[in-house]
C-alpha cells in the first residue's frame, strides 16, 4: 500500500518483481511519467507548484525535495500501466480545494489526474508529447 510518492515507489517494486507481489492498493499515487505531462499541460504552472510546495517542507528537506523533482523531470517519458496479472485497486478523491492551490488540486487539474490514475489501471497509454490520454 502506497499513497503518493509512497504509491509511486510501490508500483515501481510491482514492475520490478511482478512475480512477487499479488496485490497494491495505491492511494492518489504519484505515476511515472507525471511530471512530463502535467509539464506538457502547463509549464509555468508546474514550476510554481513547485515553489507553493517546497514551502510546506521543513528547510532540511527542502533540497531533498528540489532533487527529487530534477530526478522525475528526466524519468519515464510515458505513464506505464501495472500488470494485469496483480490485483490492484487505485483510490483518488474527486473533491477539489477551494483556496489558491496546486494545479491538481482544483477542478481542471483532478481531471488530468484522474486521467493519469487511469493509465496506471489500464491498457493506456498517457503520451507526454500530446499531454492527453490516447
Amino acid at each position: 500500500m502506497g499513497h503518493s510518492y509512497g504509491g509511486f515507489n510501490v508500483s515501481e517494486v510491482v514492475f520490478q518483481n511482478t512475480e512477487l507481489i499479488y496485490g497494491v492498493v495505491l492511494l492518489e499515487p504519484a505515476v511515472r511519467g507525471q511530471r512530463q505531462y502535467l509539464k506538457a499541460i502547463d509549464s509555468e504552472r508546474t514550476t510554481a507548484d513547485d515553489a507553493t510546495i517546497k514551502q510546506y517542507f521543513p528547510g532540511k528537506l527542502r533540497a531533498q525535495f528540489t532533487l527529487l523533482m530534477q530526478q522525475l523531470n528526466n524519468l519515464y517519458g510515458d505513464i506505464k500501466a501495472l500488470p494485469q496479472s496483480i490485483h490492484h485497486g487505485v483510490i483518488y478523491f474527486h473533491k477539489t480545494s477551494r483556496g489558491p492551490v496546486v494545479f491538481r488540486r482544483n477542478r481542471g487539474g483532478k481531471q488530468q489526474w484522474r486521467a493519469l490514475h487511469l493509465a496506471l489501471i489500464t491498457s493506456r497509454i498517457v503520451s507526454t508529447a500530446s499531454g492527453y490520454p490516447r
